[in-house]
């Protein structure tokens, strides 16, 4: 019998089974996560998952249930947990949100591109110039190229180094460093376009 470990969750308790069969006259493995070090990555890393998977899925119950089924799927495969943790659920977060949004768009007939938003930056202009500062941020950053968006994300609202986002993104550290200037640089000119005072 596989043991079952047991997570609070959006104020209920979510049971994580672990896949390991028993096999007739010989000795049980080990899980290479205890339950409470598991609970303890649970808690440490859930929120800024859930952050994350929601900027691409834009539905926060999808976005939870989504983190939950990636702890799942680390505990099932026996994730050497000597191994950085953090890129890995960023990575396998990524590719179950972009399915979901693919599935989504799919059954609905819609090819949208995923999660950009750009319509929201093209507001006219004084309906921009009534949004807070916040909002036009905001606004600005979802209509990135999904690349440099996406690089911002993870290393600057998600405290990704550059390696680990680079192993969620599937690229090179200076790839993903080059998708950051260019990001960086498209805020800093609109942001003195807005106000030459403010630096970014």
């Amino acid at each position: 019998m596989g043991l079952v470990i047991v997570l609070h969750w959006r104020s209920q308790w979510t049971s994580l089974p672990v896949a390991v069969p028993d096999v007739p006259g010989a000795p049980s493995a080990p899980h290479p996560w205890t339950p409470s070090r598991f609970a303890a990555a649970f808690r440490e890393h859930r929120t800024p998952l859930v952050q994350y998977v929601l900027g691409i899925v834009g539905d926060g119950p999808a976005a939870h249930d989504l983190v939950q089924d990636t702890f799942a799927d680390v505990w099932a495969d026996g994730h050497d947990p000597s191994r950085p943790l953090r890129p890995l659920l960023f990575s396998m977060a990524r590719n179950r949100a972009l399915n979901h949004v693919r599935n989504r768009n799919t059954r609905s007939g819609k090819h949208d591109e995923i999660r950009n938003d750009s319509e929201i930056a093209t507001l006219p202009t004084d309906t921009l110039d009534a949004a807070p500062l916040a909002e036009r941020l905001a606004a600005w950053v979802r209509a990135l190229p999904e690349r440099q968006r996406e690089a911002l994300t993870l290393t600057r609202f998600r405290g990704l180094s550059h390696t680990e986002a680079a192993d969620v993104m599937g690229l090179s550290p200076r790839t993903v460093n080059n998708h950051l200037v260019r990001a960086l640089a498209t805020l800093r000119d609109r942001l003195a376009a807005f106000d030459p005072d403010l630096r970014l």
